[in-house]
């Protein structure tokens, strides 16, 4: 280490990731809350930008980038749990009989790693001049159906240059 400071004054790039599988049901609403609170006291409008991305058994972005702190709390607030077919509240998931065309094995699953490999490189790219780059991941950290494994999305962060801060909340 040649050097150790805050740079405060550079803008900031940051990619909200909400946990909307089923073990989140119940939390949802305060992972929004908090998530709201961070956007209000983390950023600075017009200088920083934040993304949102939801993910269950995938991962989706539902506000890319953007200086609009607005627009991304909108993104936020519109968030909501959709239950897999078939899925009964305390049960868990039912299915009958299969619906043509769904992953019936993953519906409502939780793919943490595989999210945080999609954000890093999509992230990544889109912030390629900002030096500072942070995923903020609410979850309960139960990783229930990546492909990758957790090597693969810490590697993912490192390539592209971006911070990974998980908040559990469940």
């Amino acid at each position: 280490i040649t050097a150790f400071g805050r740079k405060t004054d550079q803008p900031l790039s940051i990619v909200v990731v909400l946990d909307m599988s089923i073990s989140q049901e119940r939390v949802i609403p305060l992972a929004k809350q908090v998530s709201l609170r961070f956007v209000d006291l983390a950023t600075h409008p017009g200088k920083d930008s934040i993304g949102i991305i939801s993910f269950t058994d995938g991962a989706k972005f539902e506000q890319e980038l953007t200086s609009d702190l607005q627009q991304a709390r909108r993104a936020i607030e519109r968030l909501e749990f959709s239950p897999p077919p078939g899925y009964i509240r305390g049960v868990g998931a039912v299915v009958t009989p299969p619906i043509p065309g769904q992953n019936q094995k993953t519906a409502g699953s939780t793919a943490i790693w595989d999210t945080i490999s999609f954000a890093s490189e999509k992230f990544g790219a889109q912030t390629s001049d900002n030096p500072r780059r942070v995923i903020i991941l609410f979850t309960d950290g139960n990783d229930t159906s990546s492909k990758n494994k957790l090597t693969k999305a810490v590697e993912a962060a490192i390539k592209s240059g971006v911070v990974v801060y998980s908040i559990g909340i469940g």
